[in-house]
């Protein structure tokens, strides 16, 4: 059974942040909303009977009214994006349960692993898994319905059935973005001296979901995999580059970036 370093907590944090400020939202929108409209409705009916110097409640009326409602839509979709995170989720949590149990114990996980690079980018890897065999950055996506669209290309096409209808998505791709990962990785590595081949270094794009259609072209099978969880672990399980293993110093060294007092089994 793999070692669980760290546990994910940025797609609840964020989601948890949401559902607090919709709460603000929800109601400083309806006070806002009925404040409005009473001194607009006020502003009017006394300039229709011909009172002076009324313009200012009215256009106040109408200002507060428009900022409740732009607070109430963005309350909307603070909720939808809350929901996607909630379901991005707990396709993390599956891709995490299955790493747990089906690979042995000399390959470590580090969910929402941030590192930077050279020159100040940032990267946040959904799963980071460890192991003598190679370091696989791991993309997580619980997408639904079906994918289309090249490796190459910045954004998929996602076409999935929302109420009877085929509704069509432009989604951002994650065999690019995590390219983008790997290669921060990659100068990561440099920069604190550790000294793992790119041949080491593996991209893995997991689709949680395995029941989502995938229709991706060009994908190099040399620098990343992408297929479902189960395919994926078999893949991690058989990885051997040159047949040749990493050295456990240089291992323990590395995860004591993340985890200053860890030590590899002996």
């Amino acid at each position: 059974m793999a070692i669980i370093l760290t546990v994910e907590q940025s797609l609840n944090t964020q989601a948890d942040k949401l559902a607090r400020e919709n709460k603000i939202l929800s109601q400083t929108s309806r006070y806002l909303i009925i404040t409005g409209v009473i001194l607009a409705a006020l502003g009017l009916i006394l300039k229709l009977l011909d009172f002076k110097s009324v313009d200012s409640i009215y256009i106040i009326g109408f200002f507060l009214a428009f900022i409740g409602y732009g607070q109430k839509v963005k309350a909307t979709h603070n909720t939808k994006d809350a929901g996607f995170m909630r379901w991005g989720k707990r396709g993390e949590e599956l891709v995490t349960e299955h790493l747990k149990t089906k690979l042995s114990d000399d390959y470590y996980i580090i969910n929402d692993c941030n590192i930077t690079g050279f020159s100040g980018e940032k990267s946040q890897i959904d799963h980071l898994v460890i192991s003598p065999n190679g370091l696989f950055v791991i993309e997580t996506k619980n997408y639904v319905g079906q994918l289309s669209g090249s490796a190459f290309d910045n954004h998929l096409t996602q076409k999935k059935i929302i109420n009877n209808k085929e509704q069509i998505f432009k989604i951002t791709n994650p065999i690019t973005q995590n390219d983008y990962h790997c290669n921060i990785l990659k100068k990561y590595l440099k920069l604190n001296n550790i000294a793992i081949s790119d041949d080491y270094i593996k991209s893995v794009v997991i689709f949680a979901n395995d029941k989502t259609k995938i229709d991706i072209s060009n994908i190099d099978n040399d620098c990343v995999f992408v297929g479902n969880v189960y395919s994926a672990l078999e893949f991690i399980n058989n990885y051997r580059p040159d047949g040749k293993q990493i050295d456990t110093q240089i291992l323990e060294n590395f995860i004591k970036l993340f985890i200053k007092d860890f030590e590899l089994k002996k």
